[in-house]
């Protein structure tokens, strides 16, 4: 999972821990402690438009419809139903 996925549920800012392990400081929780901490669920998908039969490469498609439940967050970086071309 990328980053701001596991810091949604953890609440820990992950790409700050790379810094301070790259400046040789020890990470501030152990892996216990982290899912001690760790509020719910989350997932992430992505929806490519990818053609199989031309060696996956980008094709043309149409944007899914996602329902959305009560409690969820939901961001997408084109709106439903529009066409994407390669």
């Amino acid at each position: 999972m990328e980053h701001p996925v596991t810091e949604a549920i953890t609440g820990q800012d992950l790409v700050e821990w790379q810094l301070r392990v790259a400046a040789g400081q020890p990470l501030p929780l152990s892996q216990a402690q982290l899912a001690a901490a760790r509020r719910g669920h989350a997932m992430e998908a992505r929806i490519y438009a990818e053609n199989p039969r031309n060696n996956f490469l980008p094709g043309a498609a149409v944007g899914a419809v996602l329902t959305q439940c009560a409690n969820c967050e939901a961001t997408a970086s084109c709106p439903t139903c529009t066409r994407v071309t390669p």
